[in-house]
């Protein structure tokens, strides 16, 4: 998936993307999710 596509269905389901970059650390990508009270 592209990073648009991603960024679309967090909007779709409630949640957030997060993207962070440091020179000479990297990257990191946060994916949020909402939270439930419903059991799995």
């Amino acid at each position: 998936m592209g990073l648009a596509q991603v960024r679309t269905f967090m909007q779709m389901v409630g949640g957030h993307l997060q993207i962070a970059s440091e020179r000479g650390t990297g990257t990191t990508v946060d994916l949020l999710f909402p939270s439930t009270d419903a059991a799995a």
